[in-house]
């Protein structure tokens, strides 16, 4: 059209194109002398014409006009995921769909050829070798996936991220090179989904893997995301170690073939993967450069390559623009990636695992199999740590399958009936997780009723994926008016705290400074850890075994020294309280030993403390113990080594950052792990090696003392208003990274190991022995001459002390911490459930923030509780009338859990139905998740509960004997599921 034209977009339909008849090219009188040069101008002239106020509009019945938006584009926004990360029957669908685009003849020789061959000959110098590059990839792989949409709409294109291969043994026999995902990896393509495939030239589709190239390191990803700006990683103004097109050219070597070729790459399915790979890395380089107020379109790299200008067409997607690539809207509004694969989670995916010894993520070459009595499990995924948290087990148990899996957060509703067969979980929020764990009681599976999977008729209308909405829905229909409360018996809640970690704050002190009673309590609480056989040999040999192999690489030599350990002797710690909740661990000051005329001689290595000092221990409490390894305890004292002095410690406690004391940063006066070393060496035996160091009782004393003296250190930081944890050294040492998880004792990472938490809730240290008093303790004296506290020497008379020392009686944990909450009446005719609330926060983020807002419905007087985490537990009647309602304090700022008894009507012989929910102080509710017995697992459920009496019971009669049954805290499980326990809510 001369003057001006009517862009008709075409439709594709069976292969014919569609066309309308032409409208008209001529200017109507009405408008010919708007005719304008400039398009605005001419635009604006025609709308005033029809403005004019002679131009009344009809003033008959009014008009209607009907829109269509009829394409494929986004009426949803799509995840994109790793290709392992998908069901098999969403990566089944998704290559189905590719195969269809082969058979499809309605473009020559068919779609997907006609389409793979946009990438070749002109096109590939302005796709490649410039700004271009990535821009012109996105578009050409967003055009592929809306061809996969129209065969199949709820297809979306996976990525490959070739990391989890790169850090493989050997990268050539991953699971993504065989039939189930995407055929052979050398050699003519003979097995998987395109089995026989040949190119557009007729040629057979072949890989040639390994010969040349390597897939993409996770050093790499990180050096390019640590750049600012684009020309940084483009080709060809970037360096070559943060290049991304130069990276990404070796990924296609590594699989060779048509692959390792600019013109046929595209014939190979791999090429769309891989590409979504490096589109979903230059994603997060994006938002990176979107959180510095810098918008991508603005970045955009000019180089000296006219294929490359920001405002050329781009080569076969005609009407886009090359700096229309860099747009926000794609991932604004059609797509987005999901998060990358993370230890120890790794995606949840069967085909993935965490290499704990770099805390990556890599593929699973193969299946693990075992054999358990009369069960047969194949483990898909493995963390190699006590608590076992993501071992998702295929059982075949007496010729029926029995499906375990982890429920995640969003998913909502499981059809009836569905046998789960291998893992099933969907990404989740990254802070609320549940992972539940199998109860094994004579090698058979305990599980118990289903509660309720159905939504009676009064709530069914309530259905949402949107707990939020689904809650108040709920809520809003048990409220109404014409279900009013009761006016008789009024109700009552009792809520009960029941763990160990800290009901009183403990106080840890130094061993000599305990009374005798108070020693034996503890010494006596080890040798419990050591007789019992619950864990494999014992308990104290298991867990002392954390301290071996590749675990003493993460825990020594850097930052992480002084978190882990304050950790592992907390775990300790609890293990013994968990025997006799009155023991408190003591801590061995080992500078009173050192400013004695002979260490040798200390009272610590005698029959009254810990054993002999020489040889196999024979005498005191510890007498003929032996190691995991079935050898004696012995100690070689003196030998080399010594205790640590009164110097050392003024030394260490004189610096400013915790670079000044740490290895490797510090001088080697105030390295504080090398001055523990010596105490090692000082010991002797298992002592001397960091392999069997904690076998030997004097371990978990002596680094309590290492963690006294740090508590010092960071109190001083606090006094300084240093936060310990923005004071972590980062080391180059992967292992110390602060937010790498610790080994053995996940969900901890490194850096929460500094948090001010625990010596403000949990313990804290008692005073340093100082003259004249030195703590009272008969095996303790002044020396007047350096006016240092020094031990009494094996012979010496026990000094006498006018106050000797006292039991601690914060120490002493009498009974469960109860809260009450009376709202009328007394608790007649009700029985009580209980349930179990599960509140993880550390799984993403650090311990740092212990406060969550939101404590104005408590009213006056509950000003102390704005600091706590709190949940409010409700019970509301379905086939009854009445409300339940109380609340329990948690501490936000670790994993932990609760245990409260809910109130529902006393069921007689009929049932009691009624709605449970936990919500937060924000009102925000927690998911309910039910254990039910036909699935053998717990699941998502409504939070409807049906109570009768047939047994197994659901309920306890009274509070009385629902507190005589207890639900203890151990300190060796993230998670127990106990079949007592139906009903669980994750919160936070």
């Amino acid at each position: 059209m001369e003057y001006a034209q009517l862009v008709l977009v075409v439709l594709f339909n069976s292969g014919f194109l569609i066309v309308s008849e032409v409208i008209t090219s001529q200017y109507p009188g009405i408008i010919l002398e708007c005719r304008d040069q400039d398009a605005e101008k001419e635009y604006r002239c025609i709308l005033s014409k029809f403005d004019n106020p002679n131009w009344i509009p009809n003033t008959g019945p009014d008009m209607q006009l009907r829109l269509r938006q009829d394409f494929f584009w986004h009426p949803t926004k799509r995840i994109r995921r790793e290709c392992r990360q998908l069901t098999r029957e969403e990566f089944r669908e998704m290559v189905d769909a590719i195969n269809v685009l082969k058979n499809d003849k309605s473009m020559s020789p068919s779609v997907y050829d006609f389409f793979a061959d946009y990438h070749t000959n002109e096109a590939v110098k302005s796709i490649h070798f410039g700004s271009n590059f990535f821009g012109w990839h996105k578009m050409y792989i967003l055009k592929f996936e809306e061809l996969l949409r129209r065969v199949n709409p709820n297809v979306t294109l996976c990525y490959w991220d070739s990391r989890l291969d790169h850090h493989m043994n050997d990268p050539t026999k991953s699971v993504m090179f065989t039939s189930e995902f995407f055929g052979n990896g050398k050699g003519p393509i003979k097995e998987g989904p395109f089995a026989g495939w040949k190119t557009i030239r007729n040629i057979p589709l072949v890989r040639d893997l390994g010969k040349t190239g390597n897939p993409i390191s996770y050093e790499f990803i990180d050096r390019m995301l640590a750049k600012k700006h684009h020309f940084q990683i483009t080709t060809p103004t970037a360096d070559r170690d943060t290049n991304v097109e130069s990276m990404h050219n070796m990924v296609h070597a590594f699989i060779g073939g048509q692959m390792n070729n600019f013109n046929t790459s595209s014939q190979d399915p791999f090429f769309w993967i891989h590409h979504a790979f490096i589109d979903a890395v230059w994603e997060k380089f994006c938002s990176q450069l979107r959180h510095r107020n810098i918008d991508p379109q603005d970045d955009y790299t000019i180089i000296d390559n006219k294929f490359h200008q920001p405002d050329r067409y781009m080569d076969r997607l005609f009407p886009m623009r090359n700096v229309d690539g860099y747009s926000d809207y794609f991932h604004n509004h059609i797509y987005r990636y999901d998060d990358f694969a993370k230890c120890p989670l790794c995606l949840n995916s069967p085909f993935l695992k965490c290499d704990y010894s770099s805390d990556k993520c890599e593929k699973r070459n193969r299946v693990i199999c075992f054999k358990f009595l009369n069960i047969e499990k194949k483990v898909h995924v493995t963390v190699c740590s006590v608590f076992r948290l993501f071992l998702t087990i295929e059982q075949r148990f007496s010729g029926r399958h029995i499906g375990i899996a982890a429920i995640s957060y969003h998913h909502k509703f499981v059809s009836r009936g569905k046998i789960i067969r291998r893992l099933f979980i969907i990404s989740m929020k990254p802070t609320l997780q549940l992972l539940l764990l199998v109860l094994w009681h004579s090698v058979l599976l305990s599980v118990c009723d289903v509660i309720t999977d159905q939504y009676p008729a009064l709530v069914s209308e309530c259905r949402d994926r949107d707990s939020q909405k689904q809650y108040k829905c709920i809520l809003s229909n048990l409220d109404k008016a014409d279900w009013s409360r009761d006016d008789a018996d009024g109700l009552k809640l009792r809520l009960r705290q029941d763990f160990y970690w800290h009901p009183t704050k403990r106080i840890r002190r130094e061993c000599r400074a305990l009374t005798r009673e108070e020693f034996k309590e503890m010494v006596d609480a080890i040798n419990a850890l050591k007789k019992d056989k619950s864990m494999s040999p014992n308990v104290y040999d298991y867990v002392a075994d954390y301290h071996t192999n590749e675990a003493v690489n993460s825990v020594h030599f850097g930052s992480n020294f002084f978190g882990w350990h304050k950790m592992y002797i907390l775990k300790f710690e609890e293990l013994l309280r968990k025997v006799n909740p009155n023991v408190t661990l003591c801590y061995w000051d080992s500078r009173l030993d050192h400013h004695m005329k002979d260490p040798k001689k200390s009272m610590m290595f005698t029959s009254e403390f810990f054993g002999d000092a020489r040889g196999p221990i024979q005498t005191g409490p510890f007498a003929r113990w032996k190691t995991i390894r079935n050898k004696p305890l012995f100690r070689d004292l003196g030998r080399e080594g010594n205790p640590i002095s009164y110097k050392d410690i003024k030394t260490v406690l004189s610096k400013k950052h915790h670079v000044q004391i740490t290895n490797p940063t510090s001088d080697p006066n105030s390295q504080v792990e090398m001055m523990h070393n010596m105490v090692h060496a000082f010991v002797g035996g298992q002592m001397n090696d960091f392999n069997t160091s904690s076998q030997d009782p004097f371990f978990w004393i002596h680094h309590a003392f290492i963690d006294a003296v740090w508590t010092v250190f960071c109190r001083q930081l606090r006094h300084r208003n240093i936060d310990p944890q923005d004071d972590y050294v980062i080391v180059d040492n992967k292992m110390h990274r602060p937010e790498r998880y610790m080994d053995h004792l996940f969900p901890m990472k490194n850096i929460d190991g500094y948090s001010d938490y625990f010596a403000n809730n949990i313990y804290s240290y008692g005073d340093f022995a100082k003259c004249p008093t030195c703590l009272n303790s008969p095996y303790l004296k002044c020396d007047y001459a350096s006016n240092k506290c020094v031990g009494i020497e094996l012979h010496e008379p026990r000094r006498r002390v006018e106050t000797p020392p006292e039991r601690i009686k914060t120490n002493h944990l009498s009974t469960p911490q109860n809260d009450f909450t009376v709202l009328a009446g007394d608790d007649k005719n009700w029985v009580y459930i209980p349930v179990k609330i599960i509140v993880r926060n550390a799984l993403e983020k650090s311990i740092k923030k212990n406060v969550i807002g939101g404590c104005e419905y408590l009213g006056a007087g509950y000003d102390n509780l704005c600091s706590k985490s709190v949940a409010i537990v409700q019970s509301n009647g379905i086939t009854y009338h009445g409300t339940y309602r109380n609340y329990i304090v948690n501490d936000a700022s670790i994993p932990q859990w609760v245990y409260a008894y809910v109130g529902v009507k006393d069921p007689g012989t009929g049932s009691s139905q009624a709605f449970i929910s936990v919500t937060d102080k924000n009102h925000q509710p927690c998911d309910a998740f039910c254990l039910d017995l036909k699935a053998k697992k717990y699941r998502s459920c409504p939070g409807v509960i049906s109570v009768t009496n047939k047994k197994p019971r659901l309920y306890y009669n009274t509070l009385k004997e629902a507190e005589e049954n207890g639900y203890p805290f151990n300190p060796l499980e993230a998670d127990t599921l106990d079949p007592r326990i139906k009903m669980a809510f994750l919160c936070y």
